[in-house]
């Protein structure tokens, strides 16, 4: 068998049968170059090479010793593989391609472990993440929880605290608040000349202040005699007795509010002659509940 021929190199006629014999290249040590395409050289031999002691582009820039086969397709296609020998590295495998010129060298174990390191760091990215998700589970547990408890614990005695507060508002408010209640108040009279024209009460915290105009009857009232008398038939009623005054020449008028409701207008110093068509206006304060 020829040393410099590829492939299958003769052929036997046996027993009916034609049986090709199967050639390898021959195994050389190389110190040509590895990128000039010849039929002598390249696709005869399985080559042992040494960086520095070879021509042509070696794979990468690490490693000294490789071998190189390289094989023919067609009329002008060509494979060349190359593997790393050398102590303490692994046996990387490169191929490149000839197709009028070389392509770069592909490392086909640097490849999967591009995508074995691609599929790690997804991996390792999945595996935080479901740390993260475990974290934020737990996070939103804990913020449930203490929503649970302010939604149980803490509203409620908010709730209270607000409601506290709203009435403490509106007690100040009353307070401090001027407010008309004329419409609230009713009186009905029971003796006396005078009648009742019109009442006026306004209300600032517990503290009422009214005025009551009363019309005459064209007849005197002598000094320590009633005008009128009648009875808070609606309105609040004084804590303690309350008194309006008002006076018209040499007189003087007083109208007592009773905390049990009676109203009465008493004459005082000189009588009081308070024609119909004229009006007399008593004002004064009390304290109310």
């Amino acid at each position: 068998m020829s040393e410099n021929i590829a492939g299958y190199i003769d052929r036997s006629y046996i027993k009916g049968q034609y049986y090709k014999y199967a050639a390898s290249p021959k195994p050389v040590v190389f110190s040509g170059n590895i990128d000039d395409i010849s039929d002598d050289e390249l696709l005869v031999k399985t080559m042992f090479v040494t960086r520095g002691q070879v021509s042509g582009t070696l794979p990468n820039d690490f490693g000294n010793n490789f071998l190189i086969t390289t094989v023919k397709y067609g009329d002008s296609a060509y494979l060349q593989t190359a593997y790393l020998i050398q102590t303490n590295y692994e046996c990387y495998e490169y191929r490149r391609i000839y197709f009028g010129s070389w392509t770069d060298w592909i490392g086909v174990d640097s490849q999967i472990k591009a995508v074995d390191d691609k599929i790690q760091s997804v991996k390792d990215s999945s595996d935080r993440n479901s740390q993260n998700i475990a974290t934020i589970s737990s996070q939103i547990s804990s913020i449930n929880s203490n929503i649970q408890t302010i939604t149980d614990s803490t509203l409620p005695g908010m709730s209270g605290t607000v409601t506290n507060l709203d009435n403490r508002v509106r007690a100040v408010e009353n307070k401090t608040t001027i407010t008309d209640i004329s419409n609230q108040y009713e009186i009905t009279k029971t003796g006396g000349g005078w009648t009742i024209n019109s009442i006026g009460a306004s209300k600032f915290g517990n503290v009422v202040n009214m005025n009551i105009q009363f019309k005459g009857s064209g007849s005197s009232v002598s000094a320590g005699s009633n005008a009128f008398t009648g009875t808070i038939s609606k309105g609040t009623l004084p804590v303690t007795t309350g008194y309006l005054f008002s006076y018209t020449t040499t007189a003087l008028a007083v109208c007592q509010v009773g905390y049990e409701g009676n109203v009465v207008v008493r004459i005082l110093s000189s009588s009081l002659n308070l024609a119909k068509t004229s009006t007399i206006r008593l004002t004064g304060m009390f304290f109310i509940n």
